[in-house]
């Protein structure tokens, strides 16, 4: 059984400590800008992607992957006697590309 919530934050109201905690860095980091670059320009090659690779996350929003397979088949009939023969051929390469002939030799 759920129980019912009460008190705490409504739902869609900002955290008030994660929004001071976050106006609290802005403001830190900008003061600081000029101190963090040349600390940075100090630091190793290895310790340079290090700190890049740990803003990132922060700075570039995660992507995810997106499955588009699906098991629904279509019926497509075309006509392909309008085709020229290199669209034909074109046609059959890419066929090729996405389904692959599996071949054995025994």
């Amino acid at each position: 059984m759920k129980k019912k919530k009460t008190g705490g934050r409504v739902a869609g109201v900002p955290n008030k400590t994660t929004q001071e905690m976050r106006e609290f860095m802005q403001s830190f980091l900008s003061r600081k800008f000029e101190e963090l670059d040349e600390v940075f320009n100090q630091l190793e090659p290895k310790d340079k992607i290090n700190a890049i690779v740990k803003m990132l996350p922060y700075l570039v929003p995660k992507q995810t992957q997106i499955d588009l397979t699906t098991t629904h088949k279509q019926e497509v009939k075309m006509d392909l006697s309008k085709l020229s023969d290199l669209e034909l051929h074109n046609l059959l390469e890419l066929n090729e590309k996405i389904y692959p002939i599996e071949t054995s030799i025994n």
